[in-house]
């Protein structure tokens, strides 16, 4: 949704109503895009697999899924704050964070949504080390980032390998005992079995953008990207084939992406099958969640009614 909205808000934002409406019949009579487009903008590829970006990708998709358990929507009395505190300390001054990370992790949308916690609609306890405003803090520094001119596009080469640089500058090596090693170890890997899965889907089957916004020139620095982005047509052009205008698509996250239940790639291995004991530690942590959602959304109730007698 947030994808849709920003994308008919810069419209709103540059063209008056019937504006908009020329436009949209506009973008689709003018974009076509060809399957060679498709494929070279497609977003969804293969992951680095140089050892130092799958450590990072190991210790970020832990970062994100413990930060999400034990934080969003709210917490419970009696959790683990300081292990919260260190992960999040990891995040704020990591060097090896790129583009790609965050986004295939969906770290930014967990930090953010820690950061919108605390109001009177989504009340939390108290908690310490000032952890929604960190959180804010650190989702405001990377979107400071994202909006700099030089923010690779998800297909350029950059958005894989440029380092972004920490919100604090101080050393943290994030350390771990052996129990929330294994756990670690167990996130990633259930996290990666996923991505590749629907990520080998959209190789096979490249998705079309969810939507369309104009650019000029200067707003696409790489030469490749703009050459490959389709034409705008647009009244006061020079000629039907004017160049200064293209058309930037936009692309949602993958954990958006629908894919067909049960497909798998044509040189995929057959799926392995879990064992009896698998099954039930799956069903006994699928049983703990639930429990553990229920118990969360009966605390933010149980705290709007106190906010709403003062």
């Amino acid at each position: 949704m947030n994808v849709f909205r920003s994308f008919f808000n810069i419209l709103k934002a540059k063209n008056p109503p019937q504006q908009m409406a020329r436009m949209a019949q506009t973008v689709r009579a003018s974009i076509n895009p060809s399957h060679d487009f498709l494929q070279r903008c497609n977003p969804f590829k293969d992951l680095p697999d140089d050892p130092d970006t799958v450590k990072t990708f190991r210790e970020v998709s832990y970062i994100k899924a413990k930060l999400q358990y034990y934080l969003v929507p709210t917490s419970l009395p009696g959790d683990d704050y300081a292990l919260c505190s260190k992960l999040l300390r990891s995040l704020e001054t990591r060097h090896d964070l790129t583009w790609l990370v965050l986004d295939e992790t969906g770290t930014r949308d967990t930090i953010q949504a820690i950061g919108r916690r605390g109001t009177p609609r989504e009340p939390i306890p108290e908690e310490p080390f000032d952890l929604s405003q960190r959180a804010k803090t650190l989702a405001a520094h990377w979107t400071a980032l994202a909006k700099l001119p030089e923010h690779p596009r998800k297909w350029e080469a950059a958005f894989s390998t440029q380092h972004q640089p920490p919100l604090i500058t101080e050393e943290f090596k994030l350390e771990l005992d052996p129990e929330q090693t294994a756990d670690l170890e167990k996130e990633y890997t259930e996290w990666r079995t996923r991505r590749d899965e629907k990520a080998a889907y959209l190789k096979y089957n490249p998705p079309h953008p969810t939507g369309y916004v104009q650019a000029t020139r200067d707003q696409v620095p790489v030469d490749e990207t703009w050459e490959l982005l389709p034409w705008v047509i647009f009244e006061g052009a020079a000629s039907p084939n004017d160049g200064s205008r293209r058309w930037l698509p936009i692309y949602t996250s993958l954990l958006s992406q629908n894919i067909p239940f049960g497909w798998r790639a044509p040189d995929a291995p057959p799926p392995k099958q879990k064992t009896q004991e698998e099954k039930d530690q799956w069903e006994r942590e699928y049983r703990a969640s639930n429990e553990r959602r229920e118990k969360k959304y009966a605390l933010q109730k149980q705290l709007r009614k106190a906010n709403e007698r003062r």
